[in-house]
């Protein structure tokens, strides 16, 4: 009897894994109900414990992320030459062994990946566990000991890292499980993937390859999706919108899904149906294999499982959470006036405050919420936008952070993704910062001690005003209607200012330029504010252009008992224009204008000249 249609697991978990290549993100739907009882027609789908299935198949947009990322050279075999010769293949790759890259054919980025044997599966599965990026083929969760032979299978449901090919059991649970207290069948499975005991409607596409007659009882299956001059094609993941009791998409036609169970020495298991099979070979009752190093069927392809995430921490109210060495955390919330202590251990996604659950999407705080970091590994983007104190003394934080509480202390840490502060009383007295640190907004606060590490920059923007006491950065950059006074520390490298009111204030320090550019807009002042020497020193060669430096005013400022000869040069050999130096003292100023190219000047004469 056809049930009443129910979706669970609507919460999306998308698993993003930073590397130096473009990133695969698999949306995932989260299976419950551990401990259900076997389909009693065919003894499968019983699964003792929560775990995760994709919502879509994998994609050739996906699976290319992969190959460009492992195959520059391919001894294994990922790529298929079928992809680019067959109608329904979906990638291209050009070049020569050794610098191989691939694309994807026009309309067919969305479309599930095809020509992939169960070996390929699994190796992208490693290379998705151990992080992406250069991450390893050959080892994770598959074991693999030549381009088709395995010698392990080694799961650990705790890990939310891992990501595996779903065994047969768990597939067959995505694709046809729902509880009849739930609006299942009276036996809690269906005959098809489309909640359903009735045989779907065959799909048909548009001229891109999208189902055109979209339904829940809908699937893409006896040649019935003609497009690209072909008589039954691959169509758009998802388009056909025919959706399981979990969640999941196309469970049910497209492509043949490879699962983990072995049949034999050689052979895998694949179930779902695909474009060219019966009605019959989508049912629950229909079961297949065939040899696992199978990479020439235009109709077989996968979808990626992983064990469950972690529990999240929650914390509302007054709620004081603590997160120590040994704790793995997928994502926090943190609320009202809650308050959260990180001396260790990993919060995986980063920290969802105020709420709304955190990924890559900036996060509200509680107005009186408090967060303290001390150790651990954060990896997701934390984005604090609210809140009364932030305070953070170490830890590593994977990918960008930014920061508007009131208050924002940061005495250690390692920062990897860069920094953004819109804090309007801010601190900063430690700390390696490997993505460069931004000021904006209303930032208002003292840097007095961190190291940049070369060749990120300081950026001052908006209406921030930074002071600079100490510490260590590759370079500057002043900009909008940003003030920063540099008055301790140093800084080696690239000096840039623009904007029509912005300041750069030195103030009490060694300036010195060498080898780098120092370049300003014509309307931004550069103002020496000292009651010590100082020296300074513009590099003509790397200038910028005349352009750029007509017309400045440099003004110089001495305080009571000043000695007139420690401005000692400003020395210039291919800028032509004219600079103001204003010489100002208590008792009044006076102007020297320099016109034309100079080659060297020495403003210690005419200061000692003086009245």
């Amino acid at each position: 009897m056809r049930k009443q249609l129910a979706v669970a697991g609507i919460a999306l978990f998308p698993f993003i894994v930073t590397s130096a290549h473009a990133q695969v993100v698999i949306e995932w739907r989260v299976l419950g109900d551990s401990g259900n009882q076997p389909d009693p027609t065919t003894g499968f789908g019983s699964v003792p414990y929560e775990y995760r299935i994709g919502t879509y198949e994998v994609t050739n947009t996906q699976y290319a992320m992969f190959l460009n990322a492992v195959a520059a050279s391919d001894p294994n075999a990922l790529y298929s030459t079928s992809m680019e010769t067959q109608l329904r293949g979906g990638i291209i790759r050009s070049g020569t062994d050794g610098s191989y890259t691939y694309a994807v054919k026009p309309n067919m980025g969305n479309k599930p990946v095809n020509f992939v044997s169960w070996y390929d599966a699994a190796r992208m599965c490693n290379w998705i566990t151990n992080g992406q990026g250069s991450g390893d083929t050959e080892s994770g969760v598959y074991t693999l000991t030549s381009q088709n032979s395995i010698s392990a299978i080694t799961r650990d449901l705790s890990n939310p890292d891992q990501v595996f090919i779903p065994t047969e059991d768990e597939w067959y649970k995505a694709a046809y499980y729902q509880p009849a207290a739930q609006g299942g069948d009276s036996d809690d499975y269906w005959l098809y993937a489309t909640q359903s005991n009735t045989g779907p409607t065959i799909a048909t596409a548009t001229a891109t390859g999208d189902v055109a007659n979209p339904a829940q009882d809908v699937a893409n299956y006896l040649a019935g999706a003609d497009w690209n001059g072909v008589n039954g094609n691959v169509t758009t993941v998802g388009s056909a919108q025919s959706v399981t009791f979990y969640g999941a998409l196309d469970m049910n036609g497209n492509v043949v899904e490879w699962n983990e169970t072995a049949f034999g020495t050689f052979s895998r298991g694949i179930r779902g149906g695909s474009i060219g099979s019966n009605q019959l070979s989508l049912a629950a009752t229909a079961r297949f294999s065939v040899n696992a190093n199978n990479n020439f069927a235009n109709n077989v392809g996968f979808r990626l499982a992983a064990g469950a995430p972690p529990q999240p921490l929650i914390l509302t109210g007054s709620d004081a959470g603590i997160i120590a060495d040994g704790d793995i955390i997928d994502y926090v919330t943190l609320a009202d006036s809650a308050s959260l202590n990180v001396t260790g251990g990993t919060i995986r996604d980063g920290l969802d405050i105020g709420g709304q659950r955190f990924s890559v999407r900036n996060t509200q705080m509680g107005s009186d919420a408090t967060i303290d970091i001390s150790g651990g590994i954060l990896e997701g983007t934390l984005q604090i936008t609210e809140g009364d104190r932030t305070t953070i003394s170490g830890g590593t934080f994977e990918d960008a952070l930014g920061v508007s509480s009131s208050t924002c202390t940061i005495s250690g840490g390692l920062y990897r993704g860069g920094v953004t502060i819109s804090s309007d009383a801010f601190s900063i007295a430690g700390g390696f910062y490997e993505g460069g640190v931004v000021f904006r907004g209303d930032a208002e606060g003292v840097i007095s001690g961190f190291n940049l590490i070369e060749p990120e920059r300081i950026n001052a923007q908006q209406q921030s005003v930074v002071r600079m006491t100490g510490g260590l950065s590759a370079s500057l950059s002043v900009s909008d209607d940003a003030e920063f006074t540099y008055a301790g520390g140093a800084i080696n490298g690239f000096v840039n200012l623009t904007g029509a009111t912005s300041t750069l204030i030195i103030e009490g320090v060694a300036f010195y330029q060498s080898g780098e550019l120092i370049d300003f807009d014509g309307a931004t002042e550069l103002r020496f504010d000292t009651a010590d020497d100082f020296f300074a020193f513009v590099p003509a060669d790397t200038m910028g252009g005349s352009d750029q430096f007509i017309a400045e005013t440099i003004e110089v400022t001495f305080g009571p008992g000043k000695d007139a000869g420690s401005v000692r040069a400003i020395s210039s050999t291919t800028w032509g224009g004219e600079i103001v130096l204003r010489l100002v003292e208590p008792s009044g100023s006076f102007d020297v204008n320099v016109d034309g190219i100079v080659d060297f000047f020495d403003l210690s004469d005419l200061l000692n000249a003086l009245p």
